[in-house]
């Protein structure tokens, strides 16, 4: 279950990365006709920062569990683990760091 968790905020990273960074989103959130201040935009780009770093944890420890499973197993479910929870993940955060250093810093 966390393994999907890890990958569906790894996508929502990648997604932040696609957006200009002067991005307005047309669609601004809000609860009970009350808008949060800053647009989806802007959400979305906290909590993607602040699960920057238990990403990184949780990908590092994928992947060394992944790694492993692959050397004693070497079965075709292993490999899949290994790319699917590990790899594009690394991907994501690898360009989710790229993009907040040359569009933020």
């Amino acid at each position: 279950m966390l393994r999907c968790t890890t990958l569906i905020v790894s996508l929502l990273m990648l997604l932040v990365t696609f957006s200009a960074g002067d991005a307005h989103w047309i669609a601004g959130a809000g609860i009970a006709d009350r808008g949060l201040q800053g647009g989806a935009f802007v959400w979305l780009f906290l909590f993607c920062f602040l699960a920057y770093i238990p990403l990184v944890v949780l990908v590092a420890s994928y992947m060394l569990r992944d790694l492993l499973a692959l050397y004693l197993y070497r079965n075709q479910r292993a490999a899949v683990n290994l790319v699917l929870f590990s790899v594009m993940p690394s991907i994501a955060l690898y360009r989710f760091n790229a993009w907040f250093v040359s569009e933020i810093l």
